[in-house]
């Protein structure tokens, strides 16, 4: 028996031993231009362009400028996209994004076309689907406690009714596959401070900024569209869900879920909540879904890699659209 445990012990050195090192000549291809565009049908076209780097560099994206952008729409040049230049009296050049005034219309396909001298150009094109109306939406409220600022930073707790549990009706239109992404906006009020010479915080101005509230829900639909969130007990906490039609095509479907909003949010005598159904482009739903996946799986290193979608014809990048039906909840 000893004989056979050293023999045994042998062979695994033995294949230890045997490592093979290979080097792998990874080819380096030219720079290509690479475009980020997501627009919706209430918001001016605006464009991020830069240039694409390889694979093992370090360097951080480089963005291009004096690049000629332009959109069409159903074939025809509706607009010229401009660099932004920084409002400053030191600095002057443009720093990009390229942005036109022109804003998109529901129902219209839409290219994206971008050239710069030294790159092959680029284009990309999305059709931005009809808004599929919210078909009903019902609510309840809840007493939540928030935090009150006065005018020397001094903070009071108070209690107010707060949009808890929502149900939203999604008519799907049928013969066609839909994607959509559910969020809730509401106002959030920001203070900026200043320290006076008794050591006591002045709030030296205020401002109102319209931002997503964390979403959380155990819908199926959840489960069925995000599988690398299966088999979890808790719920999925989102600022907005993702999902397509693939379980309810042509049906009226009930998306349900509840607000997780109570920390950070100054109460209002009138609190409003922007409930907003989006239709994205099938371009628009694969991009983010990839990018999800890949920021998942990038610590683990028995994760297969995940390529990111990319609808850039000749570089890198995505241009998509997407409508919107929003309604409106005002809770006193």
């Amino acid at each position: 028996m000893k004989h056979i445990i050293y023999l045994f012990w042998l062979v695994l050195l033995g294949f230890s031993a045997c490592e093979t090192i290979v080097d792998v000549d990874i080819p380096k291809e030219d720079s290509r231009l690479e475009v980020n565009s997501f627009k919706g049908i209430d918001a001016p076209v605006s464009a991020e362009e830069s240039q694409s780097k390889f694979v093992h560099s370090n360097e951080p994206l480089r963005e291009v400028f004096d690049a000629e952008v332009v959109l069409l729409e159903d074939g025809q040049i509706v607009a010229t996209l401009e660099e932004f230049p920084i409002n400053s009296d030191i600095i002057t050049t443009p720093s990009g994004p390229y942005a036109t005034d022109f804003v998109p219309s529901a129902g219209r396909e839409y290219t994206l076309r971008v050239s710069k001298s030294g790159f092959d150009p680029v284009e990309a094109t999305t059709l931005i689907a009809p808004p599929t109306p919210i078909a009903n939406l019902r609510y309840d409220t809840i007493p939540a406690v928030f935090e009150e600022f006065d005018s020397t930073g001094n903070v009071t707790l108070v209690e107010r009714p707060s949009l808890n549990q929502v149900w939203l009706g999604i008519d799907d239109p049928g013969g066609e596959e839909n994607f959509y992404e559910v969020l809730v906006q509401r106002y959030r009020t920001s203070f900026s401070f200043k320290e006076d010479d008794d050591g006591n915080f002045i709030i030296t101005d205020t401002f109102r900024i319209l931002a997503p509230v964390p979403l959380v829900s155990n819908d199926p639909i959840v489960d069925d569209n995000n599988d690398f969130f299966e088999g979890e007990e808790e719920a999925f906490t989102s600022g907005a869900f993702m999902f397509s039609d693939e379980i309810f095509n042509g049906q009226l479907y009930t998306f349900n879920f509840r607000l997780d909003q109570f920390f950070g949010f100054v109460p209002e005598e009138e609190s409003e909540y922007f409930i907003t159904l989006r239709t994205l482009s099938e371009a628009q739903y694969r991009y983010i879904l990839s990018v999800d996946l890949q920021r998942e799986n990038q610590d683990n290193p028995f994760a297969e890699p995940v390529p990111v979608f990319n609808n850039v014809e000749g570089g890198y990048g995505i241009f998509a659209g997407y409508s919107a039906d929003i309604d409106t909840v005002v809770i006193e």
